[in-house]
């Protein structure tokens, strides 16, 4: 089974398990708890399908941007001095889409930065 084919059962299997879980548990009761649901679990499938296409597939238009995996161990990130006229931002988010940093002109400035400094 390809990488695509296994990455797509994955989601399929791990959203009809969540759905029979939650159906067991009868949260679905009102229309409410099922958008509340959506709401809470939307961010992961839509970050993990953004993992796939940018790091995975590399036969996707998409193949081109950086992630970095954590839970290994810790990356040291480094940013070279940017020219004082230019602005740039790096987001530092979470796969539930929760920024937890930003590296750029406005939050480090734009000299040379680690997170040493």
């Amino acid at each position: 089974m390809n990488l695509k084919r296994r990455f797509l059962l994955y989601l399929v299997l791990a959203g009809a398990f969540a759905a029979a879980t939650v159906a067991r548990a009868g949260v679905f009761e009102n229309l409410e708890t099922a958008e509340e649901a959506y709401i809470y679990a939307f961010p992961i499938i839509a970050g993990y399908k953004a993992m796939y296409q940018f790091n995975i597939d590399k036969s996707s238009d998409q193949y081109k941007m950086v992630q970095a995996d954590l839970r290994a161990e810790p990356i040291v990130l480094c940013v070279p001095a940017i020219e004082k006229d230019r602005y740039y931002s790096v987001q530092l988010c979470d796969m539930y889409s929760c920024t937890y940093g930003y590296i750029g002109s406005r939050a480090t400035g734009n000299g040379a930065w680690d997170r040493d400094d």
